[in-house]
């Protein structure tokens, strides 16, 4: 029985990175960039798998040095939010149930946002328009004043813009 490391000469972020343990194997596959039977001593129940990287020379495995861990990290975390950034994207405009309720809510949103975005420019068009204090108090009288909306309301207007296909399509 033989155990395998393959690793990554060339990886980008670390090079020599351990892209994978089989730790009972039968006929070493002989592929390149791996060795068999490396030493292990200094990585098994110690460090995490992640951060093993191939150190050839001596035919075992090392960890990874603290800097490489942080750009090795890094590298993860990145790729994690740009796959979280691409499935949210594709969310917003898929025909899923998920996707029907964010564009509901974007919708209604959008509505309430409109109708403040109304609001304030009939204020500046009655300040602009207003001589005197009286005139600017009439003026601002006469706008329609933007209601304030209840939780229950905004879940009533998200159903019923699914409801009707609106969805913010």
């Amino acid at each position: 029985m033989s155990s395998e490391i393959d690793y990554l000469p060339s990886d980008p972020t670390v090079a020599n990175r351990v892209s994978g343990y089989i730790p009972f194997v039968d006929v070493p596959s002989g592929a390149p960039n791996t060795l068999v039977n490396a030493d292990l001593s200094q990585v098994l129940n110690i460090v995490a798998q992640q951060y093993w990287k191939a150190d050839v020379a001596n035919h075992a495995v090392i960890p990874m040095t603290t800097q490489e861990q942080a750009a090795w990290d890094a590298k993860l975390a990145a790729d994690l939010l740009a796959s979280q950034r691409t499935a949210a994207q594709a969310d917003i405009v898929s025909t899923s149930d998920l996707g029907k309720l964010e564009r509901a809510v974007a919708d209604i949103i959008i509505n309430q946002l409109n109708l403040h975005t109304t609001w304030e420019n009939a204020l500046a068009a009655a300040v602009a328009g207003a001589a005197t204090l009286a005139a600017l108090k009439t003026a601002v009288a006469a706008i329609t004043p933007v209601p304030t909306v209840t939780l229950a309301q905004a879940k009533a207007a998200i159903v019923n813009d699914i409801g009707s296909g609106g969805e913010g399509d």
